[in-house]
């Protein structure tokens, strides 16, 4: 039962109510005595008191009042029903919004620090990362490691496959890398390893907390795993040699620019005994 018809019942229980209590009191009085039967009593009452024909029709005006007013109640229940469900839909779009937005945010900024060709940190965040090794192992007195690392032969093969398979060629190998070092530590480990490629066919590997015998491990299980793992390309089944130069943190330098010169001047030196390779630096 809806609200309107709910209202006019009680409108008319009510008014009902008003006459019994009408006759009540007129016989009460003894102004009308109580006749053989209640439908005498009623004329007589009517007949002594002509006001109860006004008061005869309370039921229905109460009623018509009570439908109106429940109507007019319903009216403003569905308006505010709909009214709720419209604010509901719209916080649960901002929300949506906000949720997108925010991953949006977070996809911009990993775009912000990621190499879009290999998926590894660009020269911007591996150099923000490289600063930040050496002051915590300048602050907690560690060592450091860098490896810089060239993909042998690479030009050559990027002229083979073509520039497209060639960029496919250096995230595998860039994956292959990842593969091989630590991972980063997100629970606040200070260790891990940061692969980020610098230009062209290069990468650099730094690994914090770490000398130069932690450093000929790493070197010597990368040179194994990308010389013996096929990479397809393609229709192409190729293997990756590199050369790698390695510099300490700060055995061999104590800043940041320094410490990747190092390395490259390793790096050369790996390249001129035939690549595939590693070569620490040595001061000359």
């Amino acid at each position: 039962m809806n609200l309107a018809k709910r209202y006019a019942w009680l409108g008319a229980l009510i008014g009902a109510c008003l006459i019994a209590a009408a006759f009540a009191l007129i016989v009460g009085s003894g102004s009308v005595s109580a006749g053989t039967g209640i439908f005498e009593t009623i004329a007589d009452a009517h007949a002594e008191h002509p006001l109860l024909y006004l008061v005869d029709t309370l039921p229905l005006i109460l009623a018509g009042l009570g439908w109106l007013a429940g109507d007019r109640e319903a009216r403003l229940l569905a308006v505010n029903e709909g009214l709720r469900r419209e604010v509901a839909e719209r916080t649960e779009a901002l929300q949506a919004a906000r949720e997108e937005a925010r991953r949006a945010g977070e996809r911009a900024e990993a775009m912000a620090e990621l190499d879009a060709l290999t998926g590894v940190f660009n020269r911007r965040r591996l150099y923000e990362e490289l600063q930040r090794t050496i002051k915590l192992s300048a602050r907690y007195k560690r060592s450091a490691a860098l490896l810089y690392v060239d993909v042998d032969g690479f030009r050559a093969l990027n002229e083979k496959l073509g520039r497209h398979q060639g960029s496919k060629f250096l995230g595998l190998v860039a994956m292959l890398i990842m593969r091989g070092v630590r991972a980063t530590d997100s629970v606040g480990r200070w260790g891990g390893d940061t692969v980020g490629r610098l230009a062209g066919d290069d990468f650099v590997v730094l690994l914090p907390e770490t000398d130069l015998a932690g450093a000929k491990v790493v070197v010597e299980r990368l040179l194994q795993m990308l010389r013996t793992t096929p990479l397809r390309v393609g229709d192409t089944q190729v293997t990756a040699s590199v050369s790698i130069g390695v510099s300490i943190y700060p055995a061999h330098a104590d800043e940041a620019n320094a410490l990747v010169e190092r390395a490259a001047a390793a790096l050369d030196v790996a390249r001129r005994e035939g690549g595939g390779r590693c070569a620490v630096f040595e001061a000359s």
